[in-house]
């Protein structure tokens, strides 16, 4: 007998591209019953093993704190047990509840506030004073004035009063320096009292030098505190930018006298 023939049953290749003009069934996954459908959706494979592996990832992490547990130091110390503690098991801070960062931005807005106003006054009261004094002299004047002597025995007999020819109580003046003749005009004194005496005329000028410079200590104070409060207004706006958003970083920066600070920049983001 004659060996059996095998034939294929493939269709031609130049078939095969008919197949792609038919319909192609869509495939439906299984829904879940009418009678479960209370249980919510069917789970599938794929949802099986995100659970599975949820569930195993879980369990390590317990099993490693068992071990942890266990073989802990019983003598071991942090020093923030010292601020802590626990309460039902969670840890709990003992120094009370912590502001939010709302909250503390808020309390640093009223703070600048309050600063600024408080710096606003004082500049107010600095340009006051500046008005009446008008800068005539300064409170410790930095220029000196050298006499030079031909002889010992001279400097030992040298008396400044006698060389500006004026009274000892007008020698720590470095300006408006009367001298003897023009205090012995009588214009110069109209406005002091007509019986007073050349002494008790200095005395009175002496007064009125001794409230100048109380007015001038005043006003250095009230700059300085001014600059006090700018930078102190300048460091609380920085601590509040730095509680925003957006990424930044601390950098060290040098001013125009040469010192060094830590200022926080922030990158540049295109906005749209």
């Amino acid at each position: 007998s004659a060996p059996a023939r095998s034939f294929s049953t493939r269709p031609p290749a130049a078939m095969s591209s008919w197949k792609k003009a038919f319909h192609a069934r869509a495939h439906r996954e299984r829904a879940q019953p009418g009678a479960r459908k209370h249980l919510g959706l069917l789970e599938k494979h794929k949802d099986y093993v995100q659970r599975a592996k949820s569930f195993h990832s879980k369990e390590r992490r317990l099993r490693r704190l068992k071990e942890k547990a266990a073989m802990r130091n019983e003598e071991e110390f942090y020093f923030r047990m010292q601020s802590s503690q626990v309460v039902n098991g969670v840890h709990v801070d003992k120094r009370g509840k912590h502001h939010t960062t709302r909250a503390i931005k808020e309390m640093k807005t009223q703070d600048i506030g309050h600063l600024t106003a408080k710096k606003v006054a004082t500049a107010h009261q600095s340009e006051r004073l500046q008005n009446d004094l008008h800068f005539l002299a300064e409170v410790n004047p930095v220029n000196k004035h050298t006499v030079f002597v031909d002889s010992p025995s001279e400097l030992e007999n040298w008396s400044a009063a006698n060389h500006f020819h004026t009274k000892k109580e007008f020698l720590d003046r470095s300006y408006n320096r009367p001298t003897e003749g023009s205090l012995a005009d009588p214009n110069l004194f109209s406005g002091f009292p007509k019986d007073a005496t050349p002494k008790q005329i200095a005395k009175i000028v002496s007064s009125v030098e001794h409230q100048k410079t109380e007015s001038y200590r005043t006003l250095k104070k009230k700059i300085q505190q001014e600059k006090k409060l700018a930078l102190t207004i300048a460091a609380l706006q920085a601590e509040k930018d730095a509680m925003g958003k957006g990424p930044k970083r601390k950098v060290t920066v040098e001013d125009e006298h040469g010192n060094k600070k830590r200022v926080m920049r922030w990158k540049k983001v295109r906005k749209s």
